[in-house]
């Protein structure tokens, strides 16, 4: 297993189809559009690369197995209202076949060990009520610090903040309880 950053289009076409059939997936029944691949696509390369044009950092990792692209995370700087000593977690799919295998928590550590050195303390997450994501964010201790209405479709989200800190012990006694027991 590697986790590394987005290098090539290829990579960045596999996020975005990873995320489209994620989010249809976790949606489904509250959503009614559609996202278009060559939309989203457009969006995620013009948001990393343009980070700078916002006094921001926008950062994506893959994690791939055995040289194949199983997931990947993604965090900008929050939002000053949402916390000015904060990062957010704005992607994190990891494809079904490579769930159980802990990705998803190493993805995290990998952003959180980014944007702790970066001087941010705390993680901000935006998480659709009705996503089974929302109760991952739970089980680790996300505190609710408010609701928002998104989107088109109108449709409920939590707005989590961790201690990055904290969450980081948490991800790692995971993984380790993981080890022990296979």
């Amino acid at each position: 297993m590697l986790i590394r950053k987005l290098e090539t289009y290829a990579e960045y076409s596999k996020a975005v189809d990873l995320r489209i059939r994620y989010w249809n997936e976790e949606l489904a029944g509250h959503r009614t559009t559609e996202l278009s691949p060559e939309k989203e696509l457009d969006f995620l390369v013009e948001w990393e690369q343009s980070a700078a044009d916002y006094d921001d950092k926008r950062v994506l990792y893959g994690v791939f197995d055995e040289g194949v692209f199983a997931g990947f995370a993604g965090g900008s700087y929050a939002e000053i209202e949402d916390d000015e000593n904060a990062f957010e977690l704005n992607y994190l799919f990891v494809a079904k076949a490579y769930r159980g295998k802990g990705y998803s928590l190493q993805l995290m550590l990998k952003l959180i060990d980014d944007f702790l050195k970066s001087g941010k303390s705390k993680m901000v997450v935006y998480s659709h009520r009705h996503a089974p994501s929302n109760a991952f964010y739970r089980k680790y201790g996300g505190g609710v610090i408010r609701e928002v209405i998104q989107g088109e479709d109108q449709l409920l989200v939590d707005v989590f903040v961790f201690d990055a800190e904290i969450l980081k012990r948490r991800l790692k006694r995971s993984l380790e309880a993981r080890d022990c027991a296979k």
